[in-house]
C-alpha cells in the first residue's frame, strides 16, 4: 500500500476569525492549555494571529521556561521586533521563581509589560528598589502580590509606589513590611483597595495597629493575616482604640510558635463592621475554647465562622458537639460554620441539630444570608 507525503503543500486554509476565537476559548478551559496554545500558533499564520495573544496573556512561568520567557520580552532595546508580545501580557506570576540574576531583570520585565499588566506576583530574591519605578506605571494593575519574600523596602516606600493606582484592589505585602514600623504620614493606600494581606511580621503595638486600621480606605473589606511569627501582635488588637474601618472579613492564618488564636482580641473597637472570620480549625479547640470564651469580649456582629484546615504533624484535631455549641452560644448572630471533614467528630443527628440551631438565626429579610447557605457546612477537602 502506497502512503503519500503527509505534509500539506497547498494553499493555506483560512478559517473565519470567529471559529479560531471559539477554538481558543475552548482550549483555555483545560489545565495544559499553554502547550496547546503554543501548538496552535504553529499551524499557520492566521492561527498564530488568533492564538498568540492567549499564549502570552496568562503565561505559566516555571524555572524551566523562565529564561526563554525573559529573553523574549526583555530583548535589547536596539533589537526591533515585528510583534510587541509584551503588550499581550496581563498576568505575570513569578512567585514560584527564585532565580539568581541581575536585580534589574524584574524591573525590565515590569517596564515592558506595564501597559497591559493586571496581575503581578513578585519573585523571591530579585524584586528590589529598582522595580518600584516601573511598578508605579502599571496603571491597569488590579492584583499585586509581594508576599513571596522580604525585600527590605518598608511599607512606606511600597505605598508611595502604588497609592495612585486606581485599579488596584488586592495588595499582599512583603513578609518584612512591618520590620520597621511606618510613619503615620506614609500610610496612604490605593483608593479602591478591597483586600490587604499581611504576612509574618505584623504591627508590634496597639498604637501601630490603630494607625494601620484607621488609615485603611473605606473600600477595604477583607484583612488577611496569612501567617505570622506568633500571635502576640494579634493579641495587641485588644487595646485598640475605636476605629471606623469597614473590614467585614478577617482571615487569620497559622502562627509558627503558638497553637491558639487569642480570639478575645477580636473586638468591636478594632473591627466594628466584622461579619466573617476565618481561623485555623485547631486554634479554638478545648481546653482553649472554654478558657478563651469565658473572658471573651463578644462580637455580636460575627455571622460566619470558617475553621480552616492546616497540615497536621500528627492526627488531625477533631471538633465535637460541645465545642460547636460553645461557639454558637458565644456569638448570637452566628448562622454559618464551615469546617473540613477531617476536623469533625459528629454523628448525623448531631450535625442536623447544629444545622437547625444555626438556621434558626437566619434573618428572613436578609437576601445575603439566604444565599449564604446557613448551617454547618462540612466539606470533604482539606490539607
Amino acid at each position: 500500500m502506497k502512503i503519500g507525503d503527509p505534509t500539506y503543500h497547498g494553499a493555506e486554509v483560512v478559517l473565519p476569525a470567529e471559529v479560531i476565537d471559539s477554538i481558543s476559548v475552548h482550549v483555555m478551559q483545560f489545565d495544559q492549555y499553554q502547550s496547546s496554545l503554543a501548538s496552535c500558533c504553529l499551524v499557520n499564520r492566521s492561527w498564530y494571529a488568533g492564538f498568540i495573544a492567549g499564549l502570552y496573556a496568562y503565561p505559566i512561568i516555571t524555572q524551566r521556561n523562565f529564561e526563554y520567557f525573559a529573553r523574549t520580552l526583555s530583548s535589547p532595546v536596539t533589537k526591533k521586533t515585528k510583534v510587541g508580545l509584551e503588550h499581550f501580557v496581563k498576568r505575570l506570576d513569578l512567585s514560584s521563581i527564585a532565580y539568581e540574576s541581575s536585580k534589574s531583570l524584574t524591573a525590565r520585565l515590569l517596564g515592558r509589560v506595564k501597559n497591559s499588566l493586571e496581575f503581578f506576583a513578585s519573585p523571591a530574591i530579585t524584586f528590589s528598589l529598582t522595580s518600584l519605578a516601573p511598578l508605579s506605571k502599571c496603571y491597569n494593575l488590579c492584583h499585586l502580590d509581594l508576599s513571596a519574600d522580604g525585600y527590605q523596602l518598608g511599607l512606606g516606600k511600597i505605598l508611595a509606589t502604588v497609592n495612585h493606582l486606581e485599579q488596584l484592589s488586592t495588595l499582599k505585602l512583603p513578609t518584612d513590611a512591618f520590620a520597621v514600623q511606618p510613619e503615620v504620614a506614609s500610610l496612604i493606600w490605593p483608593p479602591n483597595l478591597r483586600l490587604v494581606q499581611l504576612t509574618d511580621r505584623l504591627p508590634n503595638s496597639s498604637k501601630n495597629w490603630d494607625d494601620v486600621l484607621r488609615s485603611l480606605p473605606k473600600t477595604v473589606t477583607t484583612l488577611r493575616i496569612q501567617g505570622c511569627l506568633n500571635y502576640d501582635s494579634v493579641a495587641r488588637l485588644k487595646q485598640c482604640e475605636p476605629s471606623d474601618n469597614r473590614v467585614s472579613r478577617l482571615e487569620i492564618g497559622v502562627s509558627r510558635d503558638e497553637a491558639y488564636v487569642p480570639f478575645d482580641t477580636i473586638t468591636t473597637a478594632a473591627f466594628p463592621a466584622l461579619r466573617y472570620i476565618a481561623v485555623p480549625a485547631p486554634s479554638l479547640i478545648p481546653p482553649a475554647t472554654a478558657i478563651l470564651l469565658d473572658t471573651i469580649n463578644k462580637h455580636d456582629g460575627i455571622e460566619v465562622l470558617e475553621l480552616t484546615p492546616i497540615r497536621d504533624v500528627g492526627p488531625p484535631v477533631k471538633w465535637e458537639f460541645d465545642d460547636f455549641k460553645t461557639i454558637i452560644h458565644s456569638f448570637t448572630s452566628l448562622y454559618k460554620i464551615t469546617i473540613a471533614e477531617k476536623n469533625v467528630k459528629l454523628d448525623a443527628g448531631q450535625q442536623l441539630q447544629l444545622t437547625e440551631l444555626l438556621g434558626s438565626r437566619l434573618r428572613t429579610d436578609s437576601v445575603s444570608q439566604r444565599r449564604a447557605r446557613p448551617g454547618l457546612l462540612i466539606w470533604s477537602g482539606g490539607l
